[in-house]
């Protein structure tokens, strides 16, 4: 089968996508496709977010981030987060999502998605497009 030559771009299908609840005593959620294991021993978990993003200024305020891992189930709530800016609404009360206290962090995580995974930021290296946010994982529900 003959190759298409494609512009320089990040199509790695498929893709996992996750909901980060970020904010601390002000939480806030966004759909996030950008996100991967980076390190084993300590384990720590990067994602990808755009400044622009209203989640960009809480992790870097907060400078924590909960990684909650949706089930497929939850693929149309995923949707609506990614649409939807915080800034302009609550999108936690109007999806009606129940928090959670995390173990470890101020942030909450979502009790309706079967993993969470808490973290602290250990360091950010900015991208042109985005911001890498590396964080160490403080624990796992």
């Amino acid at each position: 089968m003959p190759k298409r030559i494609l512009e320089p771009n990040t199509t790695l299908y498929p893709v996992a996508v996750v909901l980060i609840t970020t904010g601390g005593d002000h939480p806030n959620v966004m759909t996030c496709n950008r996100v991967a294991s980076c390190s084993a021993e300590p384990p720590r978990v990067c994602i990808s977010v755009r400044p622009a993003r209203h989640s960009h200024s809480l992790i870097r305020a907060s400078r924590e981030f909960v990684v909650n891992i949706p089930s497929p189930e939850q693929l149309t709530l995923a949707d609506y987060l990614g649409v939807v800016t915080g800034r302009e609404e609550d999108k936690i009360a109007l999806a009606g999502l129940k928090l959670a206290p995390a173990l470890k962090i101020k942030t909450p995580l979502l009790a309706d998605c079967p993993v969470n995974i808490e973290c602290t930021v250990e360091r950010e290296i900015e991208l042109d497009s985005h911001t890498l946010f590396i964080g160490m994982v403080q624990a796992v529900q």
